[in-house]
């Protein structure tokens, strides 16, 4: 029987592979065509220029191509280290449902940015750090429960995930704010 906390970090990682994929995938694409194309709300834009139709489609594909990764490694895991890990199967449903959620995230927190009179780029905290993965556990939720000291290590680790993408970004010139 493995420490509890490999089992923690093994589960936790598992989980947020298709999530950090799908939420870091858009800013790589970019974009030109708005996914809110340009509409308002009590005056204000609804998301703004910065969430787009192909960098959401890209962020889709991305986090389901991490996942259907996940799907294939499966055989090659001997079934004591999935039972000793408590690794759940990594099912075309869960993989959609994780990504949707991470997308899902992050379009609500750019909208809620918007409604705060917020300009883009503005650091939106938790939203812009936690907003992604929240909800990719929320989405997920009525097919695959995750355990509290799983989640609790997700949260954790994708804050200092989310920092550190956004300092290489903002350095590779991807990003325009370090946040």
């Amino acid at each position: 029987m493995l420490p509890e906390i490999l089992v923690v970090i093994a589960q936790g990682l598992w989980f947020v592979a298709p999530a950090w994929a799908a939420n870091a995938f858009p800013p790589l694409v970019g974009g030109k065509i708005p996914l809110d194309r340009r509409a308002m709300f009590h005056g204000k834009r609804l998301l703004g220029d910065s969430k787009t139709i192909e960098g959401t489609l890209g962020g889709l594909i991305f986090g389901c191509f991490v996942g259907w990764l996940q799907m294939l490694s499966k055989p090659m895991f001997p079934a004591y280290a999935w039972q000793d890990l408590g690794l759940f199967e990594m099912t075309p449903l869960i993989i959609v449902l994780i990504v949707l959620g991470a997308l899902a995230g992050d379009i609500i927190g750019s909208a809620a940015k918007r409604r705060a009179g917020l300009k883009p780029g503005t650091n939106f905290w938790p939203f812009d750090q936690l907003g992604f993965v929240v909800f990719a556990m929320i989405f997920s939720a009525p097919v695959l429960v995750l355990q509290i000291g799983t989640i609790a290590f997700i949260v954790i680790l994708t804050l200092f995930v989310h920092w550190l993408g956004n300092q290489l970004g903002y350095a590779m010139r991807v990003k325009k704010v370090p946040w």
